[in-house]
């Protein structure tokens, strides 16, 4: 089997994904994409150069996913916080279309996001590529969004849901985890409350 960069990042997601980022070792990595660990090493030296790739792979792949999401939406306001909400929780859509759905924790890919940036904290340079992603997107809320500082308020309210998710203070089984994620969904398409709603 031919090592590319692809296939590691791939076997190391999994792993990740399987069986928790503590389990993401170089070896556990070059096992799964069924590589020697010199063929690994020599893509990716360490465990801090595998998880950087990571972070970069999946901040491109987002970045696409949201673009391609924003595009078809056609209300404007709130278009890109909407389509974040619709990769983190897919149900989101399926109720949409009138679909049965049972809510549960976020998808694989947020999880697993959320343990990397978790475990990077001690390197905090390993978020560089996230870091800038983000920044993109904030400025291109600011530049499309009529109403970007609420937008911008709701995102930061969804990125807290998810935290709270993560941390175990808000599990599937609670029915206020489908109350908060319905309510932060439908801001998305409001415009905010005006000086004198905020005061009542």
């Amino acid at each position: 089997m031919a090592v590319s960069r692809d296939l590691l990042i791939n076997a190391a997601l999994q792993v990740v994904i399987q069986d928790g980022f503590g389990a993401m070792t170089l070896d556990a990595v070059a096992k799964a994409a069924g590589v020697s660990k010199g063929g690994l090493i020599h893509y990716f030296p360490s465990k801090d150069a595998l998880v950087a790739g990571m972070l970069d792979d999946y901040g491109m792949q987002l970045e696409r996913e949201l673009d391609r999401r924003a595009a078809v939406d056609p209300l404007i306001t709130g278009r890109r916080v909407r389509a974040m909400m619709q990769f983190a929780f897919p149900w989101l859509e399926q109720t949409e279309a009138g679909e049965v759905h049972h809510p549960a924790q976020q998808s694989d890919g947020v999880r697993m996001l959320l343990a990397m940036i978790t475990a990077a904290g001690v390197n905090r340079e390993l978020l560089a590529p996230l870091r800038e992603r983000a920044r993109k997107m904030m400025d291109r809320i600011l530049s499309q969004d009529p109403d970007a500082d609420w937008q911008l308020l709701t995102w930061l309210a969804v990125d807290g849901l998810m935290l709270w998710q993560y941390l175990g203070l808000l599990p599937p089984s609670d029915p206020l985890q489908e109350q908060l994620i319905r309510r932060l969904y439908a801001l998305t398409k409001q415009p905010p409350p005006r000086p004198a709603e905020v005061a009542a």
